[in-house]
């Protein structure tokens, strides 16, 4: 996490770690040797108030053909068949981590080599705040990240995992338990 970045941005913490957890997921899938990086970077402080980052998973996997590199965003889509037949899934996270995104004004980009690995990334431009927890309107501000303390610890939730790698699922159900203890 670059030092940069901001002790306090604007942010739906829900949306953003289900696009993140499917993105990871993806990347644990199809990566069988090697590593996976994730990160946030500063790219561009735009004013004292407004930060663009970049949130970027990358792998050392499988890589992905660039022909098809356009398609794998496209609801019930995977590169080809021999992928859905050797890794499984639906093809549909990315398809709808693409569209939360585009709430946000964001959308993921690609750059990735057959063989190589991928690199999967979006840009997000966020309300910030280095100094105090309250903004005008007298609402919290959120931490981006603090891995001391859950997101979700208030209410109850009920989530379902819909995930046919019994590894992947099993790592689902533990980053939810982290982030909402509390959920059925």
């Amino acid at each position: 996490i670059d030092p940069e970045l901001p002790d306090f941005v604007e942010i739906d913490p829900l949306r953003i770690k289900q696009i993140i957890v499917n993105l990871l997921s993806n990347a644990i899938k199809f990566t069988e040797k090697g590593k996976i990086e994730f990160s946030i970077t500063v790219l561009e402080k735009i004013s004292d108030d407004k930060v663009k980052i970049r949130i970027s998973i990358k792998d050392t996997g499988i890589g992905i053909a660039a022909k098809n590199q356009s398609k794998i965003f496209e609801a019930f889509t995977q590169e080809d068949f021999s992928t859905t037949r050797r890794f499984g899934g639906t093809g549909l996270g990315l398809s709808i981590s693409n569209q939360l995104l585009s709430l946000m004004d964001s959308k993921i980009q690609l750059e990735s080599e057959l063989g190589e690995g991928s690199d999967f990334f979006f840009d997000l431009i966020l309300e910030s705040s280095d100094s105090s927890l309250f903004d005008f309107n007298s609402e919290i501000k959120r931490p981006l990240y603090d891995s001391a303390k859950p997101y979700i610890t208030d209410v109850t939730l009920t989530i379902m995992i819909v995930e046919d790698n019994s590894v992947n699922m099993k790592l689902a159900y533990s980053i939810l338990r982290r982030i909402a203890p509390n959920s059925n």
